[in-house]
């Protein structure tokens, strides 16, 4: 007994961190956005939906056995559609909904429903754990699979509506919420309670057809997601459109860095050197040694006018910096397309700078 107890948890284990690794390779900017985004947080919290699920459970199908007294097909449905379905779904929501409270994890969307997958990760893995010491290792490599990626598809089609909330709507002002919430856990209690309808029948091709319907929507909902992430990089053509997602982000997220840097680039490209100097100061009090927002937040400081305070900056971080560098960031300037004067204060204000951009050019 001891050794199948091991061998189970090895067995889970090595599937859940295979399907971690994947989760978490999902998000390129997961870096960028700082520890709340680590995921194994999310996965140990997961497993502690399982005993509520339990007790819910317990409860739930009492009331069903006396609501549905019948032996029909439909009775039937409306027991697993209750007692697992819903009961699971709305187990795994109230684990997400502290976590992501509590940590203010969700900057967008994208953020959300990756939690919340790997939340019914840690779900799934201890119910996997449980019915392996039952029915041994091929049941639990099939639910390593099977169950798992449906207990993450039906995670991810509520947490997408709770996290556009989240993100749309400032903080302390998210009310009249729960009916977008009720139309996402609709349909993944409906799937969950048909993918065990549908395996309790001994229907498993219709079972494996549920999953990949939901799993079918779930792509596409993220694809779209991706497209409209704040860390999506843009050109120069397309960051109008991209511009407002990053201030959507920041109203939640003020002291973001990347978000931050990202806004300020932008305002400088559009010469708005007020609002620039604005997202650009708050990179360089998180961050002051980052070389490339000290750089934009000098010349928005210049832009506005204030000469002594943009060299004060500048100095202070390319005291000493060689040739190569210096015409680097020379180049980096010259991007930006700002007007002729203020070109002209730069390399007043930079002279050794362009000094370097033109020792760089004859080199070449």
């Amino acid at each position: 007994m001891t050794g199948r107890i091991i061998g189970q948890i090895l067995l889970n284990g090595l599937a859940a961190l295979l399907w971690l690794v994947f989760v978490s390779r999902r998000d390129k900017a997961g870096g960028a956005k700082g520890p709340k985004q680590r995921l194994p947080r999310f996965f140990f919290s997961g497993m502690l939906s399982v005993p509520l699920a339990l007790v819910l459970s317990f409860g739930v199908s009492r009331a069903v056995t006396l609501l549905f007294t019948g032996s029909s097909t439909l009775d039937f449905f409306l027991d697993e559609f209750f007692t697992a379905g819903a009961v699971e779904e709305l187990s795994k929501f109230f684990i997400f909904f502290l976590m992501t409270r509590r940590l203010n994890s969700i900057i967008e969307p994208k953020d959300g429903v990756l939690q919340a997958c790997t939340i019914a990760l840690g779900f799934a893995t201890v119910e996997n754990f449980l019915y392996g010491l039952n029915y041994g290792a091929g049941t639990t490599l099939y639910r390593s699979l099977m169950c798992t990626s449906g207990h993450m598809v039906y995670s991810f089609l509520w947490s997408s509506v709770y996290s556009l909330v989240v993100v749309t709507t400032r903080r302390g002002q998210r009310k009249g919420y729960a009916f977008p919430m009720m139309m996402g856990m609709l349909p993944a209690a409906l799937l969950h309670g048909l993918y065990n309808f549908f395996l309790d029948l001994g229907r498993n091709g219709f079972a494996v057809a549920v999953n990949i319907a939901g799993l079918i929507a779930a792509l596409v909902i993220f694809a779209e997601m991706k497209k409209k992430s704040p860390y999506t990089p843009h050109t120069r053509q397309d960051y109008e459109a991209g511009f407002p997602l990053v201030l959507q982000a920041l109203m939640n997220h003020p002291d973001n860095f990347e978000l931050n840097y990202r806004a300020g680039r932008h305002s400088l490209y559009c010469h708005d050197f007020a609002a620039a100097a604005g997202y650009l100061g708050v990179c360089h009090r998180l961050k002051p040694g980052h070389a490339k927002s000290c750089l934009c937040y000098s010349a928005a400081l210049a832009g506005m006018r204030r000469y002594h305070q943009a060299k004060t900056v500048f100095d202070r971080r390319f005291r000493w910096i060689d040739d190569e560098a210096a015409g680097k960031l020379w180049q980096e300037l010259r991007r930006f397309r700002l007007p002729y004067a203020l070109r002209s204060d730069l390399r007043v204000l930079f002279r050794d700078l362009e000094t370097a951009a033109v020792l760089q050019e004859n080199r070449a």
